[in-house]
């Protein structure tokens, strides 16, 4: 009788062991993986207005709420650059963020560029950069590991939304 009572502590030791280091592992494999982006980015667009047009609309629909941005003009092109701030939850949606991390708050650069093309046509470029500060998701590793910053690249949510505005902007002016 007492060599089945070893033999079972020596199972379940064996399973919690296993159990353990699968946990672990699972957790590992959690916390690295990275966030594919969308099949297709649009990065630039050209639009059937001019370049006074373009830039009016750019600056006048600049008045959001937490955001900062600085322009440059030239004869043929020019650029903001907007500094975006943005709540924790967003961040999952608007950049390759990875996976397992808890995010209290983001501020996403857009460097934005405009470029005469033609009289009627006016190219903007988006580039974006994302940094976020962030914690592991994991309950206890979040209470005891520090916050740190991450720069990321966008996933094209911003670009899209700016694009769309601009578009939204002059089909109203026709």
């Amino acid at each position: 009788m007492k060599k089945g009572i070893t033999k079972d502590r020596r199972n379940i030791k064996r399973g919690l062991g296993i159990f353990l280091i699968c946990f672990v592992i699972s957790l590992l494999i959690g916390c690295a993986t990275v966030p594919k982006a969308q099949q297709h980015f649009e990065k630039s667009r050209i639009f059937e207005a001019s370049f006074d047009e373009i830039w009016t609309i750019l600056t006048s629909s600049i008045s959001e709420p937490g955001l900062t941005f600085g322009a440059q003009e030239e004869t043929d092109s020019s650029f903001l650059i907007l500094q975006k701030s943005l709540p924790g939850r967003r961040v999952k949606e608007v950049a390759l963020a990875p996976s397992g991390m808890g995010w209290s708050q983001a501020t996403a650069t857009l460097k934005i560029i405009v470029n005469e093309e033609d009289e009627d046509y006016t190219q903007v470029i988006i580039n974006t950069k994302i940094t976020a500060i962030g914690r592991p998701g994991f309950f206890l590793l979040s209470f005891f590991s520090p916050p740190g910053y991450f720069s990321m690249g966008s996933t094209g949510v911003l670009e899209r939304e700016y694009f769309d505005k601009i578009s939204e902007t002059l089909q109203k002016q026709e």
